[in-house]
């Protein structure tokens, strides 16, 4: 149905922002993987794009601090 794609589709975009974050920082606290799990869609699309800049893991607790 319509409303699982869009779930999966939601999970697979979290999953991925997670792993560009670790490829990029290296590994995450656990609270930060908590607190970025429970972000809505636009702001996990929105961190998807600012992780880009991001060269430290400071500069995403930065940002999730917002």
């Amino acid at each position: 149905t319509l409303s699982s794609s869009s779930a999966a589709s939601d999970v697979y975009k979290r999953q991925l922002v997670l792993r560009l974050l670790r490829r990029r920082l290296g590994e995450l606290p656990p609270e930060l993987i908590e607190r970025i799990s429970g972000l809505s869609v636009e702001a996990l699309e929105n961190l998807g794009e600012a992780l880009l800049d991001f060269s430290e893991l400071a500069e995403l607790e930065q940002w999730l601090g917002k």
